[in-house]
This record gives structure tokens, C-alpha cells and sequence, in this order.
């Protein structure tokens, strides 16, 4: 328990809205019991009210932080039994850990009450907000414990002792929820770290099935000695294979290098390995001297092998042949193994130049993007407008509001909101706080230059879009308390390069290009190794990504890396595109392999380029079917999208916004991703004028122009469904195979209905579903809507 009482879990139980009559004279009388992890908490009685506001902090304790985002946070609602004689359940709320935000984020989230069984009649919102907070375990740890298991046991007593046995069929199912958590709590946490031992066991087994496994000759050299070392001298390793040598750090006597190197194998001109130690003394005038300490040879057909998940290789001591100075040895060891060992990473490279850091794979997040509205007004002037903008975290410390006379030009006066202060919300049920800001002046002699009143907050509830609408990558909302449980994993195996055309020269004798690639889904890219100077390049890496929405995109670009060497003014070059691919995970059949090669083709003044090709394996696996066929029936964007949108023009600018932000966030990474590539990935010029662009579109006009009664007699068949659109195409095409196994399924039922049903009846609810009252619309889009909105269309075949 010590462990354990580092982190709490709070928990504010803030209203319920819309609840069911459980009393029989139209209320309800509502109380909420927690529980988390076998502890329970249980909040007062709100007495005939069906929309209770209890405002209540209840607080837990983690027992392990590690295993918090597995745990699940249970409400249920039950009605006073003193107030009436029916069913006291009201509804439940199931919250996963993984959606618990730390003290500072959190806010108000409304979820819908959940039935205990398909014949509950539950309705209403539960609205909660959840964190936790990091605590320094005090002195008197174990009295605090121990009053806080005792107290859920107190509070576990229903609310009259007379009337006990109607409650005991839920309290009993509690205990028997309770009773395997505190039984063995050692026990469970030894079969969860089991499990997630044997999970990481599997995924190391399997992170490179979809390439190829490409042998690496590793060498690791950790120190040298030698019977009588010298002072003040420096010693270093030189390694010779063939035409490739290079040499490891130099370090005084006594002190490791532990330096591993990879030498491609493939690329050896050498059948044997050569290791020799050297000595380095500085003389008078900073002349240096070297001098041999002896070598080691090895015959590489004497190598042995290593595949993960054997053990590393243990270092072993040789000696140095030498006829100067005998008795030296040197600790290596010396293996054959892939690109899965776990040195790999941190190794030099024969393949990628070494150990520059612009040429090395890397793993980027983009910043987590808010929407920030404000609304200034005050007393006199009054606006009453309605400002939006993107912030990112980590936020920039203050938020400045200035209010200028437009006559003069001139700094009536400023005031400054700390963004970590600003109200965070999720969805439009609750209005932010507004507050009154003091206007500060530069002038010294007035500094008070008036009040301002301002409503600021920090939206949660919205997606934003820093990609082209049709081809996202994530739909999720902001809010980490709306995030939902993926529904399944996206690997790719990006294996190789063919037939890449030169795009540089080198020292201005050839063409050559070093190649690398940027794959991005949702916020996180992946960058792979640079191999340096070939036209057919091999990277067999694999990568892998939550799926949240099976509409989605992924994004994969092929560029030429020119930042690792610096220009005549000192600052890197620009990286040159080379091409892009996308592919459509809704096109995926679940559970299969891809393997395709696909044309890389840049966008020139001149017209399309083709670059070469890029060989891709693509995996879509679902972990849950049923979700996956949910996702189908769900609106693409959260609910605040289509209950408070914006207009065209604003979400254009908001989307430029976005896309500025996380390219600069991304540049300042280390080492950096290009400016160049953030927005040849994210699509940034889209809107910018271009020569092509007007002539196609030009060309487009003289058709319809030149062609207007063909248009007409087409728009007539549009109007008369002649000729259906070519979404619906695709149901016939089976390019979404899901969505036309749905379809299929429907047109069956349906068919079955209009059989059995006369016509009258669907007439007859066809007209009482039109003209239902407005309580039982929806803002959301209709099923079919979603459906429709979601099947992919032929114009990813354009190019």
C-alpha cells in the first residue's frame, strides 16, 4: 500500500440531467456509489429531483500506477428506497483508465446512463470530471489507509436498515465484483506482469514479419589494457572490412568505449575483420604520435549467428598480436545478426553514414491541438464576438487581449491570461465562467486603464483538422476524457525503394540520391533510416499504429535527404520530395497481408514526374468486429462539429493554422523534420495559386462550356437517378468490402420486410418518423448519412 499512495484518483460527481421516475409520483431521489479498484465511495441523497446537482469530490487510491489505464471506473445511480417502491437502479456510467487526465486538465464530461439489461428503462446524462494527482506518500500512511477502507464499508449501508434485504441482490454482486481484487493483490499483479511480459514477447517476435530480415555484421567494442599503461596518453580501436574502416572515440586508458558498429553484410567486399588498437601521445609543438598496440583478426564464416529474443552476446577478451608490445588485449565480441537486434538502433551504420543524427530513423509526435474561444465584451463598448484559436501543447504561457482606439491607432491598454487558468469544457451543455481582466498600460504614470470582460475557454470537444479533409489520418476529439478504445492495429512494413532517379549531385561528378522515408497516421510520424548514395534502397523497418476509425488514411513520402550536409552559409539544405503514396485503411481487408509496389510521382511546374517505385507491406488487424461495424454507424467527427460547426472559410483558416503550428513544433525537434517535408505531407499548398492548377481548370470550363446540353441531359439523369453517383458505385465494386457486406445484409431485410409488411405500414411510419415531435430528433447525421459519407470514391484512382 505504500507504493500505491503516491497517486489518487479523484473523482467529482457533478449533476445528472433527464433522470428516470423511480417513485411513482413522477422523481426520483438519487444517490451515486463509485467504485474503483474494490474501493467504494457514496455521495448524499438528492430527494425528488430528477436533475440532481451533488458537486461532490470523492477520492481514491491507486495501488499501482502502472496498471491504472487497465482499471475501470464504475457509477451507478440508484434511487432512494425511502421515496418509493420500484426498481432503485437508475443507470451506470463505465469510464476506462485510460482516459483519466492529470490534475491541471480536467473537465466536465457528460455520459449517457448505460442499462444493467436489455429490459432496463434507463435514460438521462451523468456529468463527471475525473483526474489524478500525484501525492507524496506522509508519515501516518497507514492510519490514513485504514480509514479509508473503513469508510467505504460505513457507507455500503443502504439508506434504512428496514428495507435492507430489498437492496441485497446489488450489494451482493458488488462483493462478489470486490472480493477477487483484494483477495491476492500480489497474485493479480504477478498474472497481469505475466501477461504483459508474454504480450512483449509476441510483439518482439513479430515486429518485423511483414520485411525482410537483412544480416548485419555487429561488432561491439568495449576497452582495451595493456601490462603497463602510460599517462597521458589517449587509445582508440580502428576496424577494417574491406574498403570500409572506421575507428571509435578516442579515451584515456582505463575508460570504455563501448561503441557498437553494424556493417551491412551485403555490402562487404571482405571475408575477413580486422581490429587493431592504437595509441595516441602528444609531443612538444601538438604533434601527435601513434603507435600499434597489436590485432585481432576474425574470418567471418567463423561469426556466429544471433536472432532475437536470444540473449546479447557476452564480450570476451582477446589478445592483441603484436611484436612491439606484447601482453595487450582488447574486449569485444563480434555476431551476425538483423535490424531486430536490439543494438541496432544505436549502433553506427555502414548504410546510413554512421552516426550523424540527420540520417538516423526517429519516432515524431505532432502537438496535441486545442481550440481557444474567447469572447471579450464589456460594460461600454460592447462586442459580443465569438474569437477562435489554435493552441498547442504545451501551451504558451499567456493569452494577451488588447484593446486599441481605432481614431488614433493607439494601445488603449493590454491585459494577460495565464492558459493554464483557462477553463477546459468538452461539449456545449456547460457555459464557461466569464471574468473581469484589469487593462494595463505601458505608461508607468497610468497603468489602470479600464476593465474588460472576457469568457475564454479551451475546447475540448473538437477535432482539429490539420490535414485535407478527405485524406485525415485522426478524427478524434481533443478532450482526453472523450477518447475511445482503439479498434484495432495498423502495421507497415516499408521494405525497400526500385529505380529512384538521381534529384543531386555528388561533388558534381554523379547523380546519386539518399533516400529516406516519412510515414504518418494520426499524430505520429515515423521517419526511417537514410541509406546513403543507391537508387534501389532497402530499409525493412516496421511500424505500427492504434486504429481509432477504419475511414481513415495513411499517409507514406519518399524524400532526399540534403540536411545532413551543411550549405556555404552554414544552414542545412532543404530535403527534396521525391514522391507520395496513400492508402484508404477502409479499402483493407482485416487480418490480411499487403505487399504491392506503388508509383512515386512528384508534382512538377511541367506536369507529373515518376521518381521510382516504393515497395510497402500494409497489415490492418481488428480487434474488435463489433466496434469496427459501430464505427460505420458514427458520425466521422465529434458531436461538437455538428451541434456548434464552423463555416468553410473559418475552418479553412483554422486548418492553415493548424498546419503552421505543427510544423514549426516539428522543425524544433532534434534532430529536425523539415519544414519542407511537414507540409508536403500535411498537403499545405493546397490553397496557393499555381499555373497548372488555373490550366486544368481552364480546361475544364471550355468542356462545359462547349458541351451544355450533354450537361443538361446529365444533370437530368442525376435528378431522375439515372446515373447514380459514384460513391454509390463503390458499393458495386466492392472496394469497401465491409461496407457492401453491410449493404448486402441490409438489402436482404429489407427485401424480406416489404415482403411481409404491406405498403400501408410503411407509409403509415415513414410519416410518424418524419413528423415527430422535436424531442426525439437528433443534431447528429442519420445512420445512412454516416454510412453514405464513409464509402470511398473513385477519385482515389485519378493518379
Amino acid at each position: 500500500m505504500a507504493e500505491g499512495a503516491g497517486r489518487k484518483l479523484m473523482v467529482e460527481v457533478c449533476n445528472a440531467k433527464n433522470l428516470m421516475p423511480k417513485d411513482g409520483q413522477g422523481t426520483a431521489s438519487a444517490y451515486a456509489i463509485v467504485d474503483f479498484d474494490g474501493q467504494r465511495r457514496r455521495t448524499k441523497t438528492k430527494s425528488r429531483d430528477l436533475n440532481p446537482q451533488w458537486d461532490e469530490k470523492l477520492e481514491f487510491i491507486v495501488h499501482d500506477k502502472d496498471s491504472m489505464p487497465s482499471e475501470t471506473l464504475e457509477v451507478n445511480i440508484y434511487n432512494d428506497k425511502r421515496t418509493g417502491k420500484r426498481s432503485t437502479f437508475l443507470g451506470k456510467v463505465k469510464i476506462s483508465g485510460s482516459t483519466f487526465v492529470k490534475s491541471g486538465s480536467e473537465a466536465i464530461v457528460y455520459y449517457p446512463l448505460e442499462k444493467r439489461s436489455v429490459f432496463s428503462q434507463i435514460k438521462g446524462e451523468l456529468g463527471l470530471k475525473v483526474w489524478y494527482v500525484e501525492d507524496d506518500p506522509p508519515e501516518t500512511e497507514n492510519a490514513g489507509e485504514e480509514k479509508a477502507e473503513s469508510a467505504p464499508a460505513a457507507e455500503e449501508k443502504p439508506p434504512e436498515k428496514e428495507k435492507k434485504e430489498d437492496e441485497n441482490k446489488p450489494k451482493e454482486e458488488s462483493k462478489e465484483e470486490e472480493k477477487p481484487k483484494e483477495e491476492a493483490p500480489e497474485a493479480a499483479a504477478d498474472r497481469e506482469a505475466k501477461a504483459a511480459e508474454g504480450k512483449a514477447r509476441d510483439r518482439s517476435c513479430s515486429a518485423y514479419d511483414l520485411v525482410d530480415r537483412m544480416p548485419f555484421l555487429y561488432v561491439r567494442v568495449v576497452k582495451a589494457k595493456r601490462p603497463k599503461p602510460e599517462t597521458g596518453s589517449t587509445v582508440y580501436s580502428k576496424l577494417v572490412i574491406g574498403t570500409h574502416s572506421v575507428k571509435t572515440r578516442s579515451e584515456s586508458e582505463g575508460k570504455d568505449w563501448d561503441q557498437v558498429f553494424a556493417f551491412d553484410k551485403e555490402g562487404l567486399n571482405s571475408t575477413s575483420l580486422e581490429i587493431s588498437v592504437w595509441s595516441e601521445e602528444v609531443k612538444e609543438g601538438d604533434e601527435k604520435s601513434e603507435s600499434s598496440l597489436g590485432t585481432v583478426s576474425f574470418d567471418l564464416q567463423e561469426v556466429p549467428k544471433r536472432v532475437p529474443p536470444d540473449s546479447p552476446l557476452a564480450p570476451q577478451w582477446y589478445t592483441l598480436e603484436s611484436e612491439t608490445s606484447p601482453g595487450n588485449d582488447v574486449m569485444l565480441a563480434v555476431w551476425i545478426g538483423t535490424q531486430a537486434d536490439e543494438a541496432f538502433q544505436e549502433a553506427w551504420q555502414s548504410d546510413s553514414g554512421g552516426l550523424i543524427p540527420e540520417t538516423r530513423a526517429k519516432v515524431y509526435l505532432s502537438p496535441k491541438l486545442w481550440l481557444s474561444s474567447a469572447r471579450p465584451g464589456s460594460a461600454n463598448p460592447t462586442w459580443n464576438e465569438d474569437l477562435v484559436f489554435v493552441a498547442a501543447e504545451p501551451f504558451e504561457p499567456f493569452l494577451v487581449v488588447t484593446v486599441e482606439d481605432v481614431s488614433n491607432s493607439k494601445t488603449v491598454g493590454h491585459a494577460k491570461l495565464h492558459v493554464a487558468s483557462i477553463e477546459r469544457r468538452t461539449d456545449d451543455r456547460t457555459d464557461p465562467k466569464s471574468r473581469w481582466f484589469n487593462l494595463s498600460s505601458e505608461d508607468e504614470s497610468n497603468s489602470y486603464t479600464g476593465r474588460i470582460h472576457v469568457r475564454v475557454c479551451l475546447e475540448g470537444g473538437y477535432h482539429v483538422i490539420d490535414e485535407t479533409a478527405h485524406v485525415t489520418s485522426d478524427v478524434r476529439a481533443s478532450a482526453k476524457q472523450l477518447a475511445k478504445p482503439p479498434i484495432g492495429l495498423l502495421e507497415v512494413g516499408i521494405r525497400g525503394a526500385a529505380n529512384l532517379l538521381p534529384v543531386k549531385t555528388n561533388d558534381g561528378t554523379r547523380g546519386t540520391t539518399d533516400a529516406y522515408v516519412v510515414a504518418k497516421y494520426g499524430p505520429k510520424w515515423v521517419r526511417t533510416r537514410t541509406i546513403m548514395d543507391r537508387f534501389n534502397p532497402r530499409w525493412n523497418e516496421q511500424y505500427t499504429w492504434d486504429v481509432f476509425d477504419p475511414c481513415t488514411v495513411l499517409t507514406i513520402g519518399v524524400f532526399d535527404n540534403g540536411r545532413y550536409k551543411r550549405g556555404e552559409d552554414g544552414e542545412p539544405n532543404r530535403d527534396c520530395r521525391v514522391g507520395k503514396v496513400r492508402v484508404r485503411l477502409s479499402t483493407l481487408d482485416t487480418n490480411r497481408v499487403y505487399v504491392n509496389s506503388y508509383s512515386l510521382v512528384v508534382l512538377l511546374p511541367s506536369g507529373a514526374k515518376r521518381m521510382g517505385e516504393i515497395e510497402i507491406a500494409v497489415r490492418f488487424s481488428c480487434s474488435s468486429w463489433l466496434s469496427l461495424m459501430q464505427a460505420y454507424a458514427s458520425p466521422i467527427l465529434p458531436r461538437m462539429h455538428y451541434v456548434r460547426p464552423f463555416g468553410p472559410a473559418q475552418q479553412d483558416i483554422l486548418r492553415q493554422t493548424a498546419m503552421k503550428i505543427v510544423t514549426a513544433r516539428l522543425a524544433r525537434s532534434e534532430p529536425a523534420l523539415g519544414q519542407e517535408v511537414v507540409q508536403f505531407m500535411l498537403d499545405s499548398d493546397t490553397h496557393v495559386w499555381s499555373m497548372r492548377r488555373s490550366k486544368a481548370n481552364w480546361f475544364r470550363v471550355v468542356g462545359c462550356l462547349s458541351r451544355v446540353a450533354t450537361l443538361l441531359g446529365w444533370v437530368d439523369g442525376i435528378r431522375t437517378w439515372v446515373h447514380p453517383p459514384t460513391t454509390v458505385l463503390a458499393l458495386f465494386s466492392w472496394r469497401d468490402p465491409r461496407a457492401t457486406g453491410l449493404f448486402a445484409v441490409l438489402c436482404l431485410v429489407m427485401s424480406l420486410l416489404f415482403y411481409a409488411v404491406p405498403f400501408r405500414g410503411f407509409v403509415l411510419v415513414a410519416g410518424f418518423y418524419y413528423l415527430r415531435h422535436p424531442r426525439f430528433r437528433d443534431d447528429m447525421p442519420s445512420i445512412p448519412a454516416n454510412f453514405f459519407r464513409r464509402l470511398p470514391s473513385f477519385s482515389d484512382q485519378i493518379m
